[in-house]
């Protein structure tokens, strides 16, 4: 599998699994033997036992995909997997499918990890402010794995604010925070545009 050399290629194509998608790719990186489990099995069995998480594809292993998901058959099964074997389970649609902060929160707890945080509900309307940022950076420099609760505006309109965060990116090194905030993430750019024009279209 691509994805266990290179985590960076997980890709949610045109889907709500941001979420899900910031799961694996820690997973990938962390213990790639488990990820190449997981996606195994589930396509074998339907089943998968990963790290003590016990998750069932159901329906989804064979369920067709939507044409304009634009997402690999790998990645919808143990994305779409995750989603639905965790908190509220919901998987109404392809592109309806966001998960919450506590969900993922759950994921990574269901994968072994440990001390696991969720700040987003420390906060006013889930808007972080800089001590948030700060807490997030210095977090990922004692070696947490970080995942960012964020609004998509910020990597292409990064001037305008917004109340509504809707898409989750991962930390990949401290933040610099001077006249200017700067720091790396994951996420896939194409993943922002369909985000932004969902979020155009609500509007």
């Amino acid at each position: 599998m691509d994805h266990i050399q290179h985590p960076k290629r997980i890709n949610q194509g045109n889907t709500d699994f941001c979420g899900p998608a910031a799961v694996l790719y820690a997973l990938a990186k962390d213990d790639p033997l488990a990820y190449a489990k997981m996606g195994l099995d589930l396509f074998t069995t339907g089943k998968a036992t990963v790290r003590g998480w016990s998750v069932d594809a159901g329906e989804l292993k064979t369920k067709p995909m939507s044409e304009d998901t634009e997402i690999g058959c790998c990645d919808w099964v143990m994305m779409a997997s995750i989603r639905t074997n965790v908190g509220f389970g919901a998987l109404t649609s392809v592109t309806n499918s966001g998960t919450l902060p506590f969900e993922i929160k759950s994921s990574f707890e269901n994968l072994g990890y440990t001390d696991v945080k969720n700040e987003t509900y420390s906060t006013s309307l889930w808007k972080a402010d800089e001590k948030n940022l700060k807490d997030a950076s210095k977090l990922w420099a004692s070696g947490y794995r970080v995942v960012l609760c964020v609004n998509a505006n910020m990597f292409s309109k990064p001037a305008e604010s917004s109340y509504k965060p809707n898409h989750f990116c991962t930390l990949k090194s401290t933040v610099r925070i001077g006249n200017n905030i700067s720091c790396r993430l994951w996420q896939r750019e194409k993943t922002i545009r369909n985000l932004l024009r969902q979020e155009r279209q609500s509007m």
